[in-house]
């Protein structure tokens, strides 16, 4: 018999190269999936910490988070999701607009068939999401402006597309 960490190690080690899958995250954009901050329009931030609390909004893949977000879709508490379980917590991390097929495509690639949805798979779903979600993001402005500097001297100049 097998340990229970020789299992999570395991686990682990699978998970780590699903998460390697880039092309298999983009392709889940192709379904019209979206994700968005958590952070609804109404919510006040302080104007000190805009930026900061912008990046954690979007990407508030916390232990914390991530654990708090499984609870809360796990509806029966036996430590596992249903594919529907998953969307109810996708969406509420920003992560929508899953048709069916797509998103029991994500739960069957990730916890193999038949296999049920636990807590380290639910994090490597979110957080492969999200980041595949901003390299899906179309660029939406006509220009970035750079600033380049060393000790000697400071560019500045505008890239435009």
């Amino acid at each position: 018999s097998t340990s229970p960490w020789a299992e999570s190690k395991a686990e682990e080690l699978r998970l780590d190269e699903i998460e390697g899958q880039v092309d298999f995250w983009v392709s889940c954009f192709a379904s019209g999936m979206t994700c968005t901050p958590a952070l609804s329009t109404s919510d006040a931030l302080p104007q000190e910490d805009v930026r900061e609390n912008i990046l954690e909004a979007f990407f508030d893949c916390t232990p914390e988070r991530i654990r708090e977000v499984f609870i809360s879709m796990d509806t029966d508490s036996d430590g596992h999701v249903t594919v529907e379980e998953l969307r109810v917590g996708l969406e509420r991390c920003g992560i929508t607009g899953f048709d069916n097929a797509t998103l029991a495509k994500v739960f069957e690639h990730v916890t193999g068939t038949g296999r049920k949805l636990h807590l380290q798979a639910f994090e490597t779903i979110l957080c492969r999401l999200r980041l595949a979600s901003l390299l899906m993001r179309p660029w939406r402005a006509k220009s970035l402006s750079v600033m380049d500097f060393d000790s000697s001297r400071v560019s500045d100049f505008e890239v435009t597309s």
